[in-house]
C-alpha cells in the first residue's frame, strides 16, 4: 500500500465532478497499479470547490503483492465525464521504489501444529511458544504460522488474547503482521508466514490455567473476519483458541 498526500486549490469554478486517477507506472510505461478516487472526498466533489480554496487530501494505492521489485513512476490526472483525461498522459508527481520481502513456499518447522481458517485467504497451520509457565508481569513469546490461500485488497490487523478460565482477556497484542512489515495485502497465494507477538500478563492476572485466542480484523471498520475450526465449525467471537493450555501462578508460588 502506497500512502499519498495530494494538495489541491481551485483555479476556478468547475462545473462538473472530475475524478482522481492514481496510477504507478514501470520503466517501460506499463501500468502496476492504479486507482480511481474521489480527488478530496466523495461529501466535497469538484462542482463544490470554490475558487482559491486549498484542500489537502490523503489516498491510498493499493499495489499487488506480485508486482517486482524495481522504480516505478507515480502519475495523476483527473478524469472528466466519459473518462476524458484532463492531461493527455498524465501528470508524473513521483518516483517510488518497490522492494518486494523474501518468501517462503514451504511449511516451517514448529513445535504445535492447529488448522484453522480465518476469512477466505488466512490459514492458521501452527505456532510456537516459548513457555507455558507465567507470572502476572511476564511476557510471552508467540509465533503464528500462516499459510496465504488467495490474495487480500484489505490490510487486516491480528489480535493475540491471553484468556483466563473465564474467557476474561488478561493480556493482548495487536498488530499488522510481522511488526507491520508483511500486511496481508503484500500475501501471495501458498506462502508461509511467521508472525511473531509479545504478549505481557496482566499485573493483577489472577493465578489459574490459560489459553491464547487469535484471530484477524479490519482496523477501519473494527469486524473480525470469520474464524473456522479445521472441522468446519465456526469459533465463538470469531476467535481461534490456541490448543496448549498455560498457566499462571499466584504471588509467591
Amino acid at each position: 500500500m502506497l500512502g499519498i498526500e495530494l494538495v489541491w486549490q481551485a483555479q476556478r469554478a468547475m462545473d462538473q465532478d472530475y475524478v482522481l486517477h492514481l496510477e504507478l507506472r514501470d520503466a517501460d510505461g506499463n501500468t502496476a497499479a492504479e486507482a480511481l478516487l474521489p480527488p478530496a472526498n466523495e461529501y466535497h466533489p469538484t462542482s463544490r470547490w470554490q475558487p482559491g480554496e486549498i484542500l489537502r487530501a490523503p489516498h491510498d494505492l493499493l499495489i499487488d503483492a506480485a508486482v517486482p521489485t524495481g522504480q516505478y513512476r507515480l502519475f495523476v490526472n483527473l478524469l472528466g465525464a466519459g473518462g476524458d483525461k484532463l492531461v493527455a498522459d498524465g501528470l508524473p508527481i513521483d518516483k517510488v521504489m518497490v522492494q518486494c520481502r523474501s518468501r517462503q513456499y514451504s511449511e516451517p518447522e514448529f513445535h504445535f501444529h492447529q488448522l484453522a481458517a480465518i476469512g477466505e485467504s488466512v490459514a492458521l497451520v501452527g505456532y510456537e511458544l516459548d513457555r507455558t509457565q507465567l507470572r502476572p508481569g511476564d511476557s510471552l513469546l508467540l509465533t503464528l504460522y500462516w499459510r496465504a490461500t488467495g490474495s487480500m485488497g484489505t490490510s487486516y490487523t491480528a489480535f493475540t488474547h491471553l484468556l483466563d478460565a473465564g474467557h476474561q482477556i488478561r493480556g493482548q497484542t495487536d498488530s499488522v503482521p510481522c511488526a507491520g512489515s508483511c500486511p496481508t495485502t503484500s500475501w501471495l497465494d501458498g506462502e508461509f508466514l511467521a508472525d511473531q507477538y509479545s504478549i505481557t500478563v496482566d499485573a493483577d492476572a489472577p493465578a489459574g490455567e490459560y489459553q491464547i485466542g487469535i484471530g484477524m480484523y479490519d482496523p477501519k471498520t473494527m469486524v473480525r473476519l470469520p474464524a473456522f475450526a479445521e472441522a468446519g465449525g465456526r469459533w465463538a467471537d470469531d476467535r481461534i483458541l490456541l490448543n496448549v493450555k498455560l498457566t499462571v501462578a499466584g504471588e509467591g508460588s
